[in-house]
């Protein structure tokens, strides 16, 4: 998705966009391990952590800046900004780090608090709306 792309879809559909991100992020980080236990055939290397929490760092954070700093200069609240900054680092570091326990809850807690900080901006948005 080029950055172009992201501009000429709403504010509403980039949020909705970041928070099924962020749960795919969250199912794969938890029964992915489930999954290569059971099925070893499965030629599926390309979803392991290593490799592809890096690469969605490519989509997430111009995601995420695209929809939160548009939203703050709309409704003029800094709260999804302030829950989507440590989010990102927490993700940064998660991706960043050896495989482990700490780089699967990082990444979760990461996830799960950047999808609140779009739901948050969601509503923010919803409520100039009405």
């Amino acid at each position: 998705m080029s950055m172009m792309m992201l501009k000429r879809i709403s504010t509403e559909l980039r949020d909705k966009i970041a928070v099924t991100l962020s749960m795919l992020c969250i199912l794969q980080c938890l029964f992915l391990p489930l999954l290569v236990a059971m099925v070893p055939l499965l030629n599926i290397w390309w979803l392991s952590d290593h490799y592809l929490h890096p690469k969605l760092l490519f989509i997430v954070i111009p995601l995420t800046l695209l929809t939160l700093v548009p939203g703050y200069f709309r409704h003029r609240n800094y709260r999804p900004l302030m829950i989507a900054a440590p989010a990102l680092l927490l993700l940064i570091i998660g991706a960043f780090i050896p495989e482990s326990v700490v780089e699967k809850l990082l990444t979760i807690v990461g996830a799960l608090s950047l999808a609140a900080a779009h739901i948050k901006n969601m509503s923010l948005n919803r409520k100039l709306k009405c």
